[in-house]
């Protein structure tokens, strides 16, 4: 199910059965495609994003004011490990980096994410901006709040998540490949 109509005629079907929308588990997944970058079809990627975000999203989406009106509820998505490691055969679409970096190691070509955390940018202004105006605090208030969450107690700097890029492209990361490098001052994963 992705498709929103689809979706609210669900959600309203179990909220009249139930009396009330307060647990959602997005148990749905696919991995199509193959494992051979060039033998993928725009319809598998479109495949995998259609069910693997956008169903999950769009289902989130259509539980969330239930939720709300019950006061609260509880959204459960079930993912892979397969999003930690790929191992040989996974579909592209399913796994793209890690799957990219098994396929061509071989030829010594090396595939990585860099997963950064929060980042002192404009944009992390603008979110301390948008937490202080919502919650009446100081946007100083605002940036202590958030950043209280992250173990470093600070934002990146744009040059620290430079630098982890940099490393993964350079000759002393030789030996690594298909990994996930949070960049994220020690926040947990997911923010």
């Amino acid at each position: 199910m992705s498709g929103p109509e689809q979706v609210n005629a669900a959600v309203k079907q179990v909220a009249d059965a139930w009396g009330k929308v307060d647990i959602l588990i997005n148990n749905a997944g696919v991995g199509f495609g193959s494992a051979v970058l060039d033998e993928n079809q725009p319809r598998d990627w479109d495949g995998n994003y259609g069910v693997n975000v956008k169903g999950t999203m769009a289902l989130c989406r259509g539980v969330i004011p239930y939720m709300e009106q019950a006061g609260g509820g509880a959204i459960v998505n079930v993912a892979s490990t397969a999003g930690i490691a790929a191992s040989v055969g996974m579909p592209y679409p399913y796994v793209a980096t890690k799957v990219l970096a098994l396929e061509f190691a071989s030829k010594g070509i090396r595939a990585n994410v860099v997963a950064p955390g929060a980042i002192n940018t404009d944009m992390l202004q603008q979110a301390y901006a948008a937490i202080a105006e919502a919650e009446g605090i100081s946007i100083k208030e605002a940036a202590a709040k958030e950043n209280a969450g992250i173990p470093l107690g600070r934002p990146a700097d744009p040059g620290e998540i430079a630098d982890a890029i940099a490393y993964l492209a350079s000759p002393g990361a030789s030996y690594i490949t298909g990994v996930v490098l949070p960049v994220a001052g020690g926040m947990a994963p997911g923010i």
